[in-house]
């Protein structure tokens, strides 16, 4: 399970799972979209336990300074009147082991102190105007080398590139313009996290100040002693124009970043290979980087004398194409450019998490849980005043529990409705600055709470000294702790959500929302005050500032990056007692796309596959289970025996037995068999498909009857597939008998077993298993897909209702019932609503061939509405065919398997060593298929299948095709020479044959899939190899092989120019290398008014299928 790593008020940030390599970390990130990461482990990024004491001492000591910034412009320069900041402090917890006496001692260090966390605070704590400090630590340095730029060294820039202020190594030099040198120390630098601004900056040492009158001159002494140094600026000189910026080029050498050479376009790199994570191996990987830093060297006065070394802006504004040195790159905007973050496909955009804690919450005391809190409705953000975070507030109330079951109640004025003064609109405009101490609102609110809702003498007294001017150094209120306790006080916030009427309703605890608690060392007689957090706004400009997101989580969604009217915000109150059950957002290795939007996690998980290797014990996280609709379940188990094991003597098949992990016994996985599984399918209320698959067909290896019952019992199950696995073959020592003592009402059941190896046994528990669920279904099924060995025909023939199947799939060898044996029509006449009628049979050597409607048989048609018909070794005396009706679309004529595979294990008469010995492939001619297709009436027939033996009438059947069918859009043919020793003359040309033997086909004007085997003179043919063991066939020639593809080729470009425009695509039948034969398949473009063939995909043979 994969952990967050939450520093005291900073971003909540992910990290990889936790028995993930280092190489799979860094590719965690790459995947989490929009997310600040930082890599769990790092030293710097996980404080060690034995320092938190220490730690939380001076965070406490300390707090942040008065930090401005302009909140009109999207520029960096600061303004008087703009709200104060909080800045982050880039702490090295390694650098702190000072003691409480150490703080105050150590106040006034020079920028070379390790201590910057002491040397950039001078606040004093208990003025809660003031703030808290906010830290944001970086990991350690990473590793680069430019020379030889090997993967691994690859990955490790990435996780430098993801925090761009990771510039902290040991030394760093360079030239800048005109001989500026920057030298830049192992630091931990304070930083702005402001989300009311998009500006990103750091600032350097060795830069000179730009006058307002646009001179550059050096820092005069006095000036250089008040200014931070040894941080690189990222970010060009805003009003320098005349000088053109330039970019940094990176060297990471020895562990640590050796230097930074200017270049004017960005370099790039592509990684080798990322790592999958269900299955822990690479493949190739597409993602391409590029990366490059932008450096300023001069800075104006104002800026270079802020107290802290930076900005990371994050606001939803994304500058475009602007020329460096007029406007800034907002920081997500950096990111994507540089490949740090992707802008996702499904356009859910970017996600900033804040889950703020208090500065002595540790995440060495949380609980490991991934519950997620109750996010509100969207917020639209106000964009008519520029882009930034802002929303309509509407009003907030105060409400206080009444005790036991009594609820919560909000006494006449306590709640205050907000108003804009100039334009009348309900609500004010408030922006979400995480730059902003406190927050500020009218100064109606301020008075109402004084006076009517924490009414006493300190809050009157301050009324009346105040009134409605702001006064952000002194307190706004002053309550005896008492009278505010947390536990029975709430703050309900409402916004205007989408749409002129929508309101969307937010609770929050009202410490430190409202007011928070002042130390208990600076209060008057040992009584414990609080003091406000929400000051009067000057000119009318309102913010809720940090001690909101102290309050809440907040997600801020760039719905769709560049066009910021779309973004908005989410929020859940964040409780006290909850800060240990909560985290933003849950995580999980399943859970790779964690910045998206909650309503499209339906759409994203509705499908899970669980690939099983041994027992299964990690799943999707519980509260994505909700979402899943489809259940995969592939078994990979191993504990199947090799083949031939019934074959080996007895020490050797013991020896294979001992090797079981999770079964007994073979015929029965063991791998779904345990309660962990159990729970979670509980936890799956959606699911409506399941899914089992086994890849393996040494073997019989089947599903107990205890899992399949855990399957079925689910409420929501619709459709079921067992593909490859035996179905209870047998039961297990806990069971005694075969029993469903519950409903089931599936639509769909499949179970399927290999088409062309050697059936196995037939096991009498899995016959009877499969009637009671196909009995306990029948009157709810509507598609029923078996193999004929294991069919109950009695109970298919008249043993049940079947009045709703539309769909009966019967693959396998030919089988019937009755003594008399049945005709088919006859087992299968009850199902009067069929649609599909599929009957993909092999044909017994030792059995002659059936009709499906014998001429003795003098029943009625049973499926007035049967829109696909497959029949299998057809024959010329079935009375089907001349009663098929008129609805049909679908006449499939073909045998099972094809021929085609009969010839490929076929070499002069001498067959190969498999099942085909066994069966029997009566072709039919081109004349006897014509004489089936002239008896048929189907004017709607879409699809047609053919498989014959060539004879004179093959033109004369084609023509008839075309014109009895006009409106097919697919023909899958399958042509058999009879003579088989038959070789091509010398002036044979294979595309004027093909061409000559479709050119039939051409009046079809809505034909768009072509399949051919046209078994033509000259296809290579499979070499018989004596010397095998069991005899068989070798590899066809390389030669041979690309001849044939070379007049492939030239057949599809001929049939593309023939059958355009409507035909799309072309299908061969080809042989491939090492005894494997394809279906080759080509695309029909039109290139520059020529149209021709390009070749699209080699599949292989699928039996299932052809």
């Amino acid at each position: 399970m994969a952990s967050t790593t939450e520093l005291p008020y900073a971003f909540t940030l992910l990290s990889a799972p936790e028995d993930a390599t280092p190489m799979e970390r860094v590719l965690w990130d790459i995947y989490h979209k929009g997310a600040l990461l930082m890599p769990e482990g790092n030293r710097n990024a996980s404080p060690l336990p034995a320092l938190f004491t220490e730690a939380d001492s001076l965070v406490n000591e300390v707090s942040h300074m008065h930090i401005v910034s302009d909140e009109t412009r999207d520029d960096s320069l600061p303004s008087p009147t703009s709200p104060a900041s909080v800045g982050s402090a880039l702490v090295d917890p390694a650098d702190v082991v000072v003691t409480r006496t150490a703080v105050k001692e150590t106040e006034n260090l020079d920028t070379n102190s390790p201590h910057s966390v002491i040397m950039l605070s001078s606040a004093l704590p208990h003025d809660p105007h003031m703030g808290t400090l906010t830290q944001y630590t970086l990991p350690g340095t990473m590793q680069y080398d430019a020379e030889s730029a090997t993967e691994w060294d690859r990955r490790r820039l990435v996780q430098v590139l993801q925090l761009f202020t990771q510039v902290v190594p040991e030394k760093l030099q360079s030239q800048l313009f005109g001989g500026v040198k920057i030298d830049v120390y192992r630091s931990s630098p304070l930083v702005c996290v402001d989300t009311g601004t998009s500006t990103s900056w750091l600032l350097g040492y060795g830069y000179r100040i730009v006058d307002p009158n646009g001179t550059i001159r050096e820092l005069t002494d006095e000036e250089a002693k008040t200014l931070p140094k040894k941080d690189l600026v990222l970010v060009h000189d805003y009003y320098q124009q005349d000088l053109p910026g330039s970019d940094a080029k990176w060297t990471f050498r020895a562990g640590a970043v050796k230097d930074v050479t200017l270049m004017r376009t960005p370099l790039e790199f592509r990684l080798g290979s990322t790592h999958s994570w269900p299955h822990r191996g690479s493949e190739a990987s597409n993602i391409t980087m590029k990366y490059k830093f932008s450096v300023a060297y001069a800075v104006n006065l104002r800026m270079a004398t802020v107290r802290f070394a930076g900005i990371l802006g994050l606001s939803p504004a994304r500058q475009t194409a602007y020329p460096s040195n007029c406007n800034f790159h907002s920081f997500s905007k950096a990111l994507l450019e540089q490949g740090v973050i992707r802008e996702p496909e499904t356009g859910s955009g970017i996600v900033y998490y804040f889950g703020l804690r208090p500065a002595g919450f540790s995440s060495t005391t949380r609980s490991a849980t991934i519950e997620e809190p109750l996010w509100s409705a969207e917020i639209p953000i106000i964009t008519g005043s520029g882009c930034f975070w802002k929303v309509r507030l509407l009003s907030i109330a105060f409400e206080k529990d009444r005790g036991g079951s009594m609820g919560w109640e909000c006494r006449d004025g306590w709640e205050y409705s907000f108003q804009d003064d100039e334009s009348g609109e309900e609500g004010i405009v408030v922006h979400l600055d995480t730059g902003c101490s406190l927050s500020w609102l009218p100064a109606g609110l301020t008075s109402r709470i004084r006076t009517e809702i924490f009414v006493n003498p300190n809050n009157t007294q301050l009324e009346r000294l105040q009134g409605k001017e702001s006064q952000f150094n002194k307190p706004n209120l002053q309550t005896y702790t008492i009278y505010v306790n947390p536990d029975v006080w709430r703050v309900k916030l409402k916004f205007r959500g989408i749409g002129d009427s929508s309101v969307v309703e937010v609770l929050a605890p009202i410490d430190p929302f409202a007011s928070t608690m002042d130390d208990p060392n600076a209060a008057e007689g040992g009584v414990r005050m609080h003091r406000g957090m929400l000051h009067i706004a000057p000119e009318k400009h309102y913010f809720l500032g940090l001690n909101f997101f102290q309050s809440m989580f907040v997600a801020m969604h760039n719905e769709e990056p560049g066009v910021p009217e779309r973004a908005y915000v989410r929020m859940a109150p964040q409780w006290p007692g909850e800060r240990k059950t909560f985290q933003t957002p849950p995580v999980n290795r399943d859970f790779r796309r964690v910045r998206i939007r909650w309503r499209s996690l339906p759409i994203l998980f509705r499908k899970y596959t669980i690939a099983s290797y041994g027992r299964v014990k990690t799943f999707l996280p519980a509260t994505l289970r909700q979402f899943v609709t489809t259940l995969l379940l592939i078994d990979y188990c191993g504990d199947v025996p090799p083949a031939g094991v019934d074959e080996m003597s007895e020490e050797w098949a013991l020896i294979a037995l001992s090797l079981l992990r999770y079964t007994d016994d073979t015929r029965l996985c063991g791998v779904y068999n345990s309660k962990a599984i159990a729970e979670v399918l509980s936890q799956m209320s959606r699911v409506h498909t399941v899914e089992f698959r086994f890849p393996s067909l040494r073997y019989p290896h089947g599903i107990p009857w205890q899992v399949l019952k855990r399957i079925l019992a689910l409420p929501s199950l619709q459709e079921l597939s067992v593909d490859m696995h035996r179905f209870a073959p047998m039961l297990s020592d806990t069971e005694q008998e075969l029993t469903l003592d519950f409903p089931i009402n599936l639509t769909s059941f499949s179970h399927t077993i290999s088409d062309y190896h050697r059936r196995p046994v037939v096991f009498p528990t899995e016959r009877q298993a499969l009637e009671l669920v196909i009995k306990s279904s029948s009157s709810s099924l509507r598609r029923l897909t078996m193999a004929m060995e294991l069919a109950p025909l009695d109970l298919l023939h008249n043993g049940a209702d079947w009045s709703n199947l539309r769909e009966l799939h019967l693959r396998g060898q030919y089988r019937t019932i009755g003594d008399p044996p049945l005709p088919l029509i006859a087992v299968f006449a009850h199902m009067s609503q069929l649609r599909v009628l599929d009957l993909k049979l092999i044909q017994p050597a030792e059995l002659d061939p059936q009709p499906i409607w014998p001429s003795g048989y003098l029943g009625e048609w049973p499926w007035p509405e049967l829109e696909e018909l497959t029949v299998s070794c057809p024959q010329i005396r079935d009375n089907i065919y001349g009663a098929l009706p008129t609805t049909l679309r679908g006449l499939c004529l073909r045998y099972t398997p094809h021929y085609l595979i009969h010839l490929w294990r076929e070499k002069d008469g001498l067959p190969g060593r498999r099942a085909e010995c066994r069966w029997q492939w009566p072709l039919l001619s081109c004349a006897d298929i014509l004489g089936i297709l002239r008896r048929s009436d189907a004017p709607r027939l879409r699809h047609l299948e053919l498989e014959y033996e060539v004879d004179d009438s093959e033109l004369e059947l084609l023509h008839a095709v075309a014109e009895r069918y006009p409106g097919l859009t697919s023909i899958h043919i399958f042509r058999c020479r009879k003579d088989r020793n038959l070789h091509p003359t010398e002036d044979f040309n294979p595309t004027d044959y093909v061409r000559r033997l479709i050119m039939p086909l051409t009046p079809l004007t809505n034909l768009e899939e072509l399949t051919l085997h046209l078994d033509l003179p000259g296809t290579p043919t499979p070499q018989y190899v004596p010397t095998m063991r069991f005899g068989g066939t070798g590899p066809y020639t390389l030669e041979e092989l690309e001849e044939f593809s070379r007049v492939l080729q030239a057949i599809a470009d001929m049939l593309a120019r023939m059958l355009r425009p409507s035909l799309r695509t072309i299908t061969f039948w080809k042989p491939a290398f090492c005894g494997v034969f394809q279906w080759r398949i080509f695309d029909v473009v039109c290139d520059d008014g020529q149209w021709h063939a390009s070749y699209a995909s080699s599949a292989p043979q699928n039996y299932t299928h052809y």
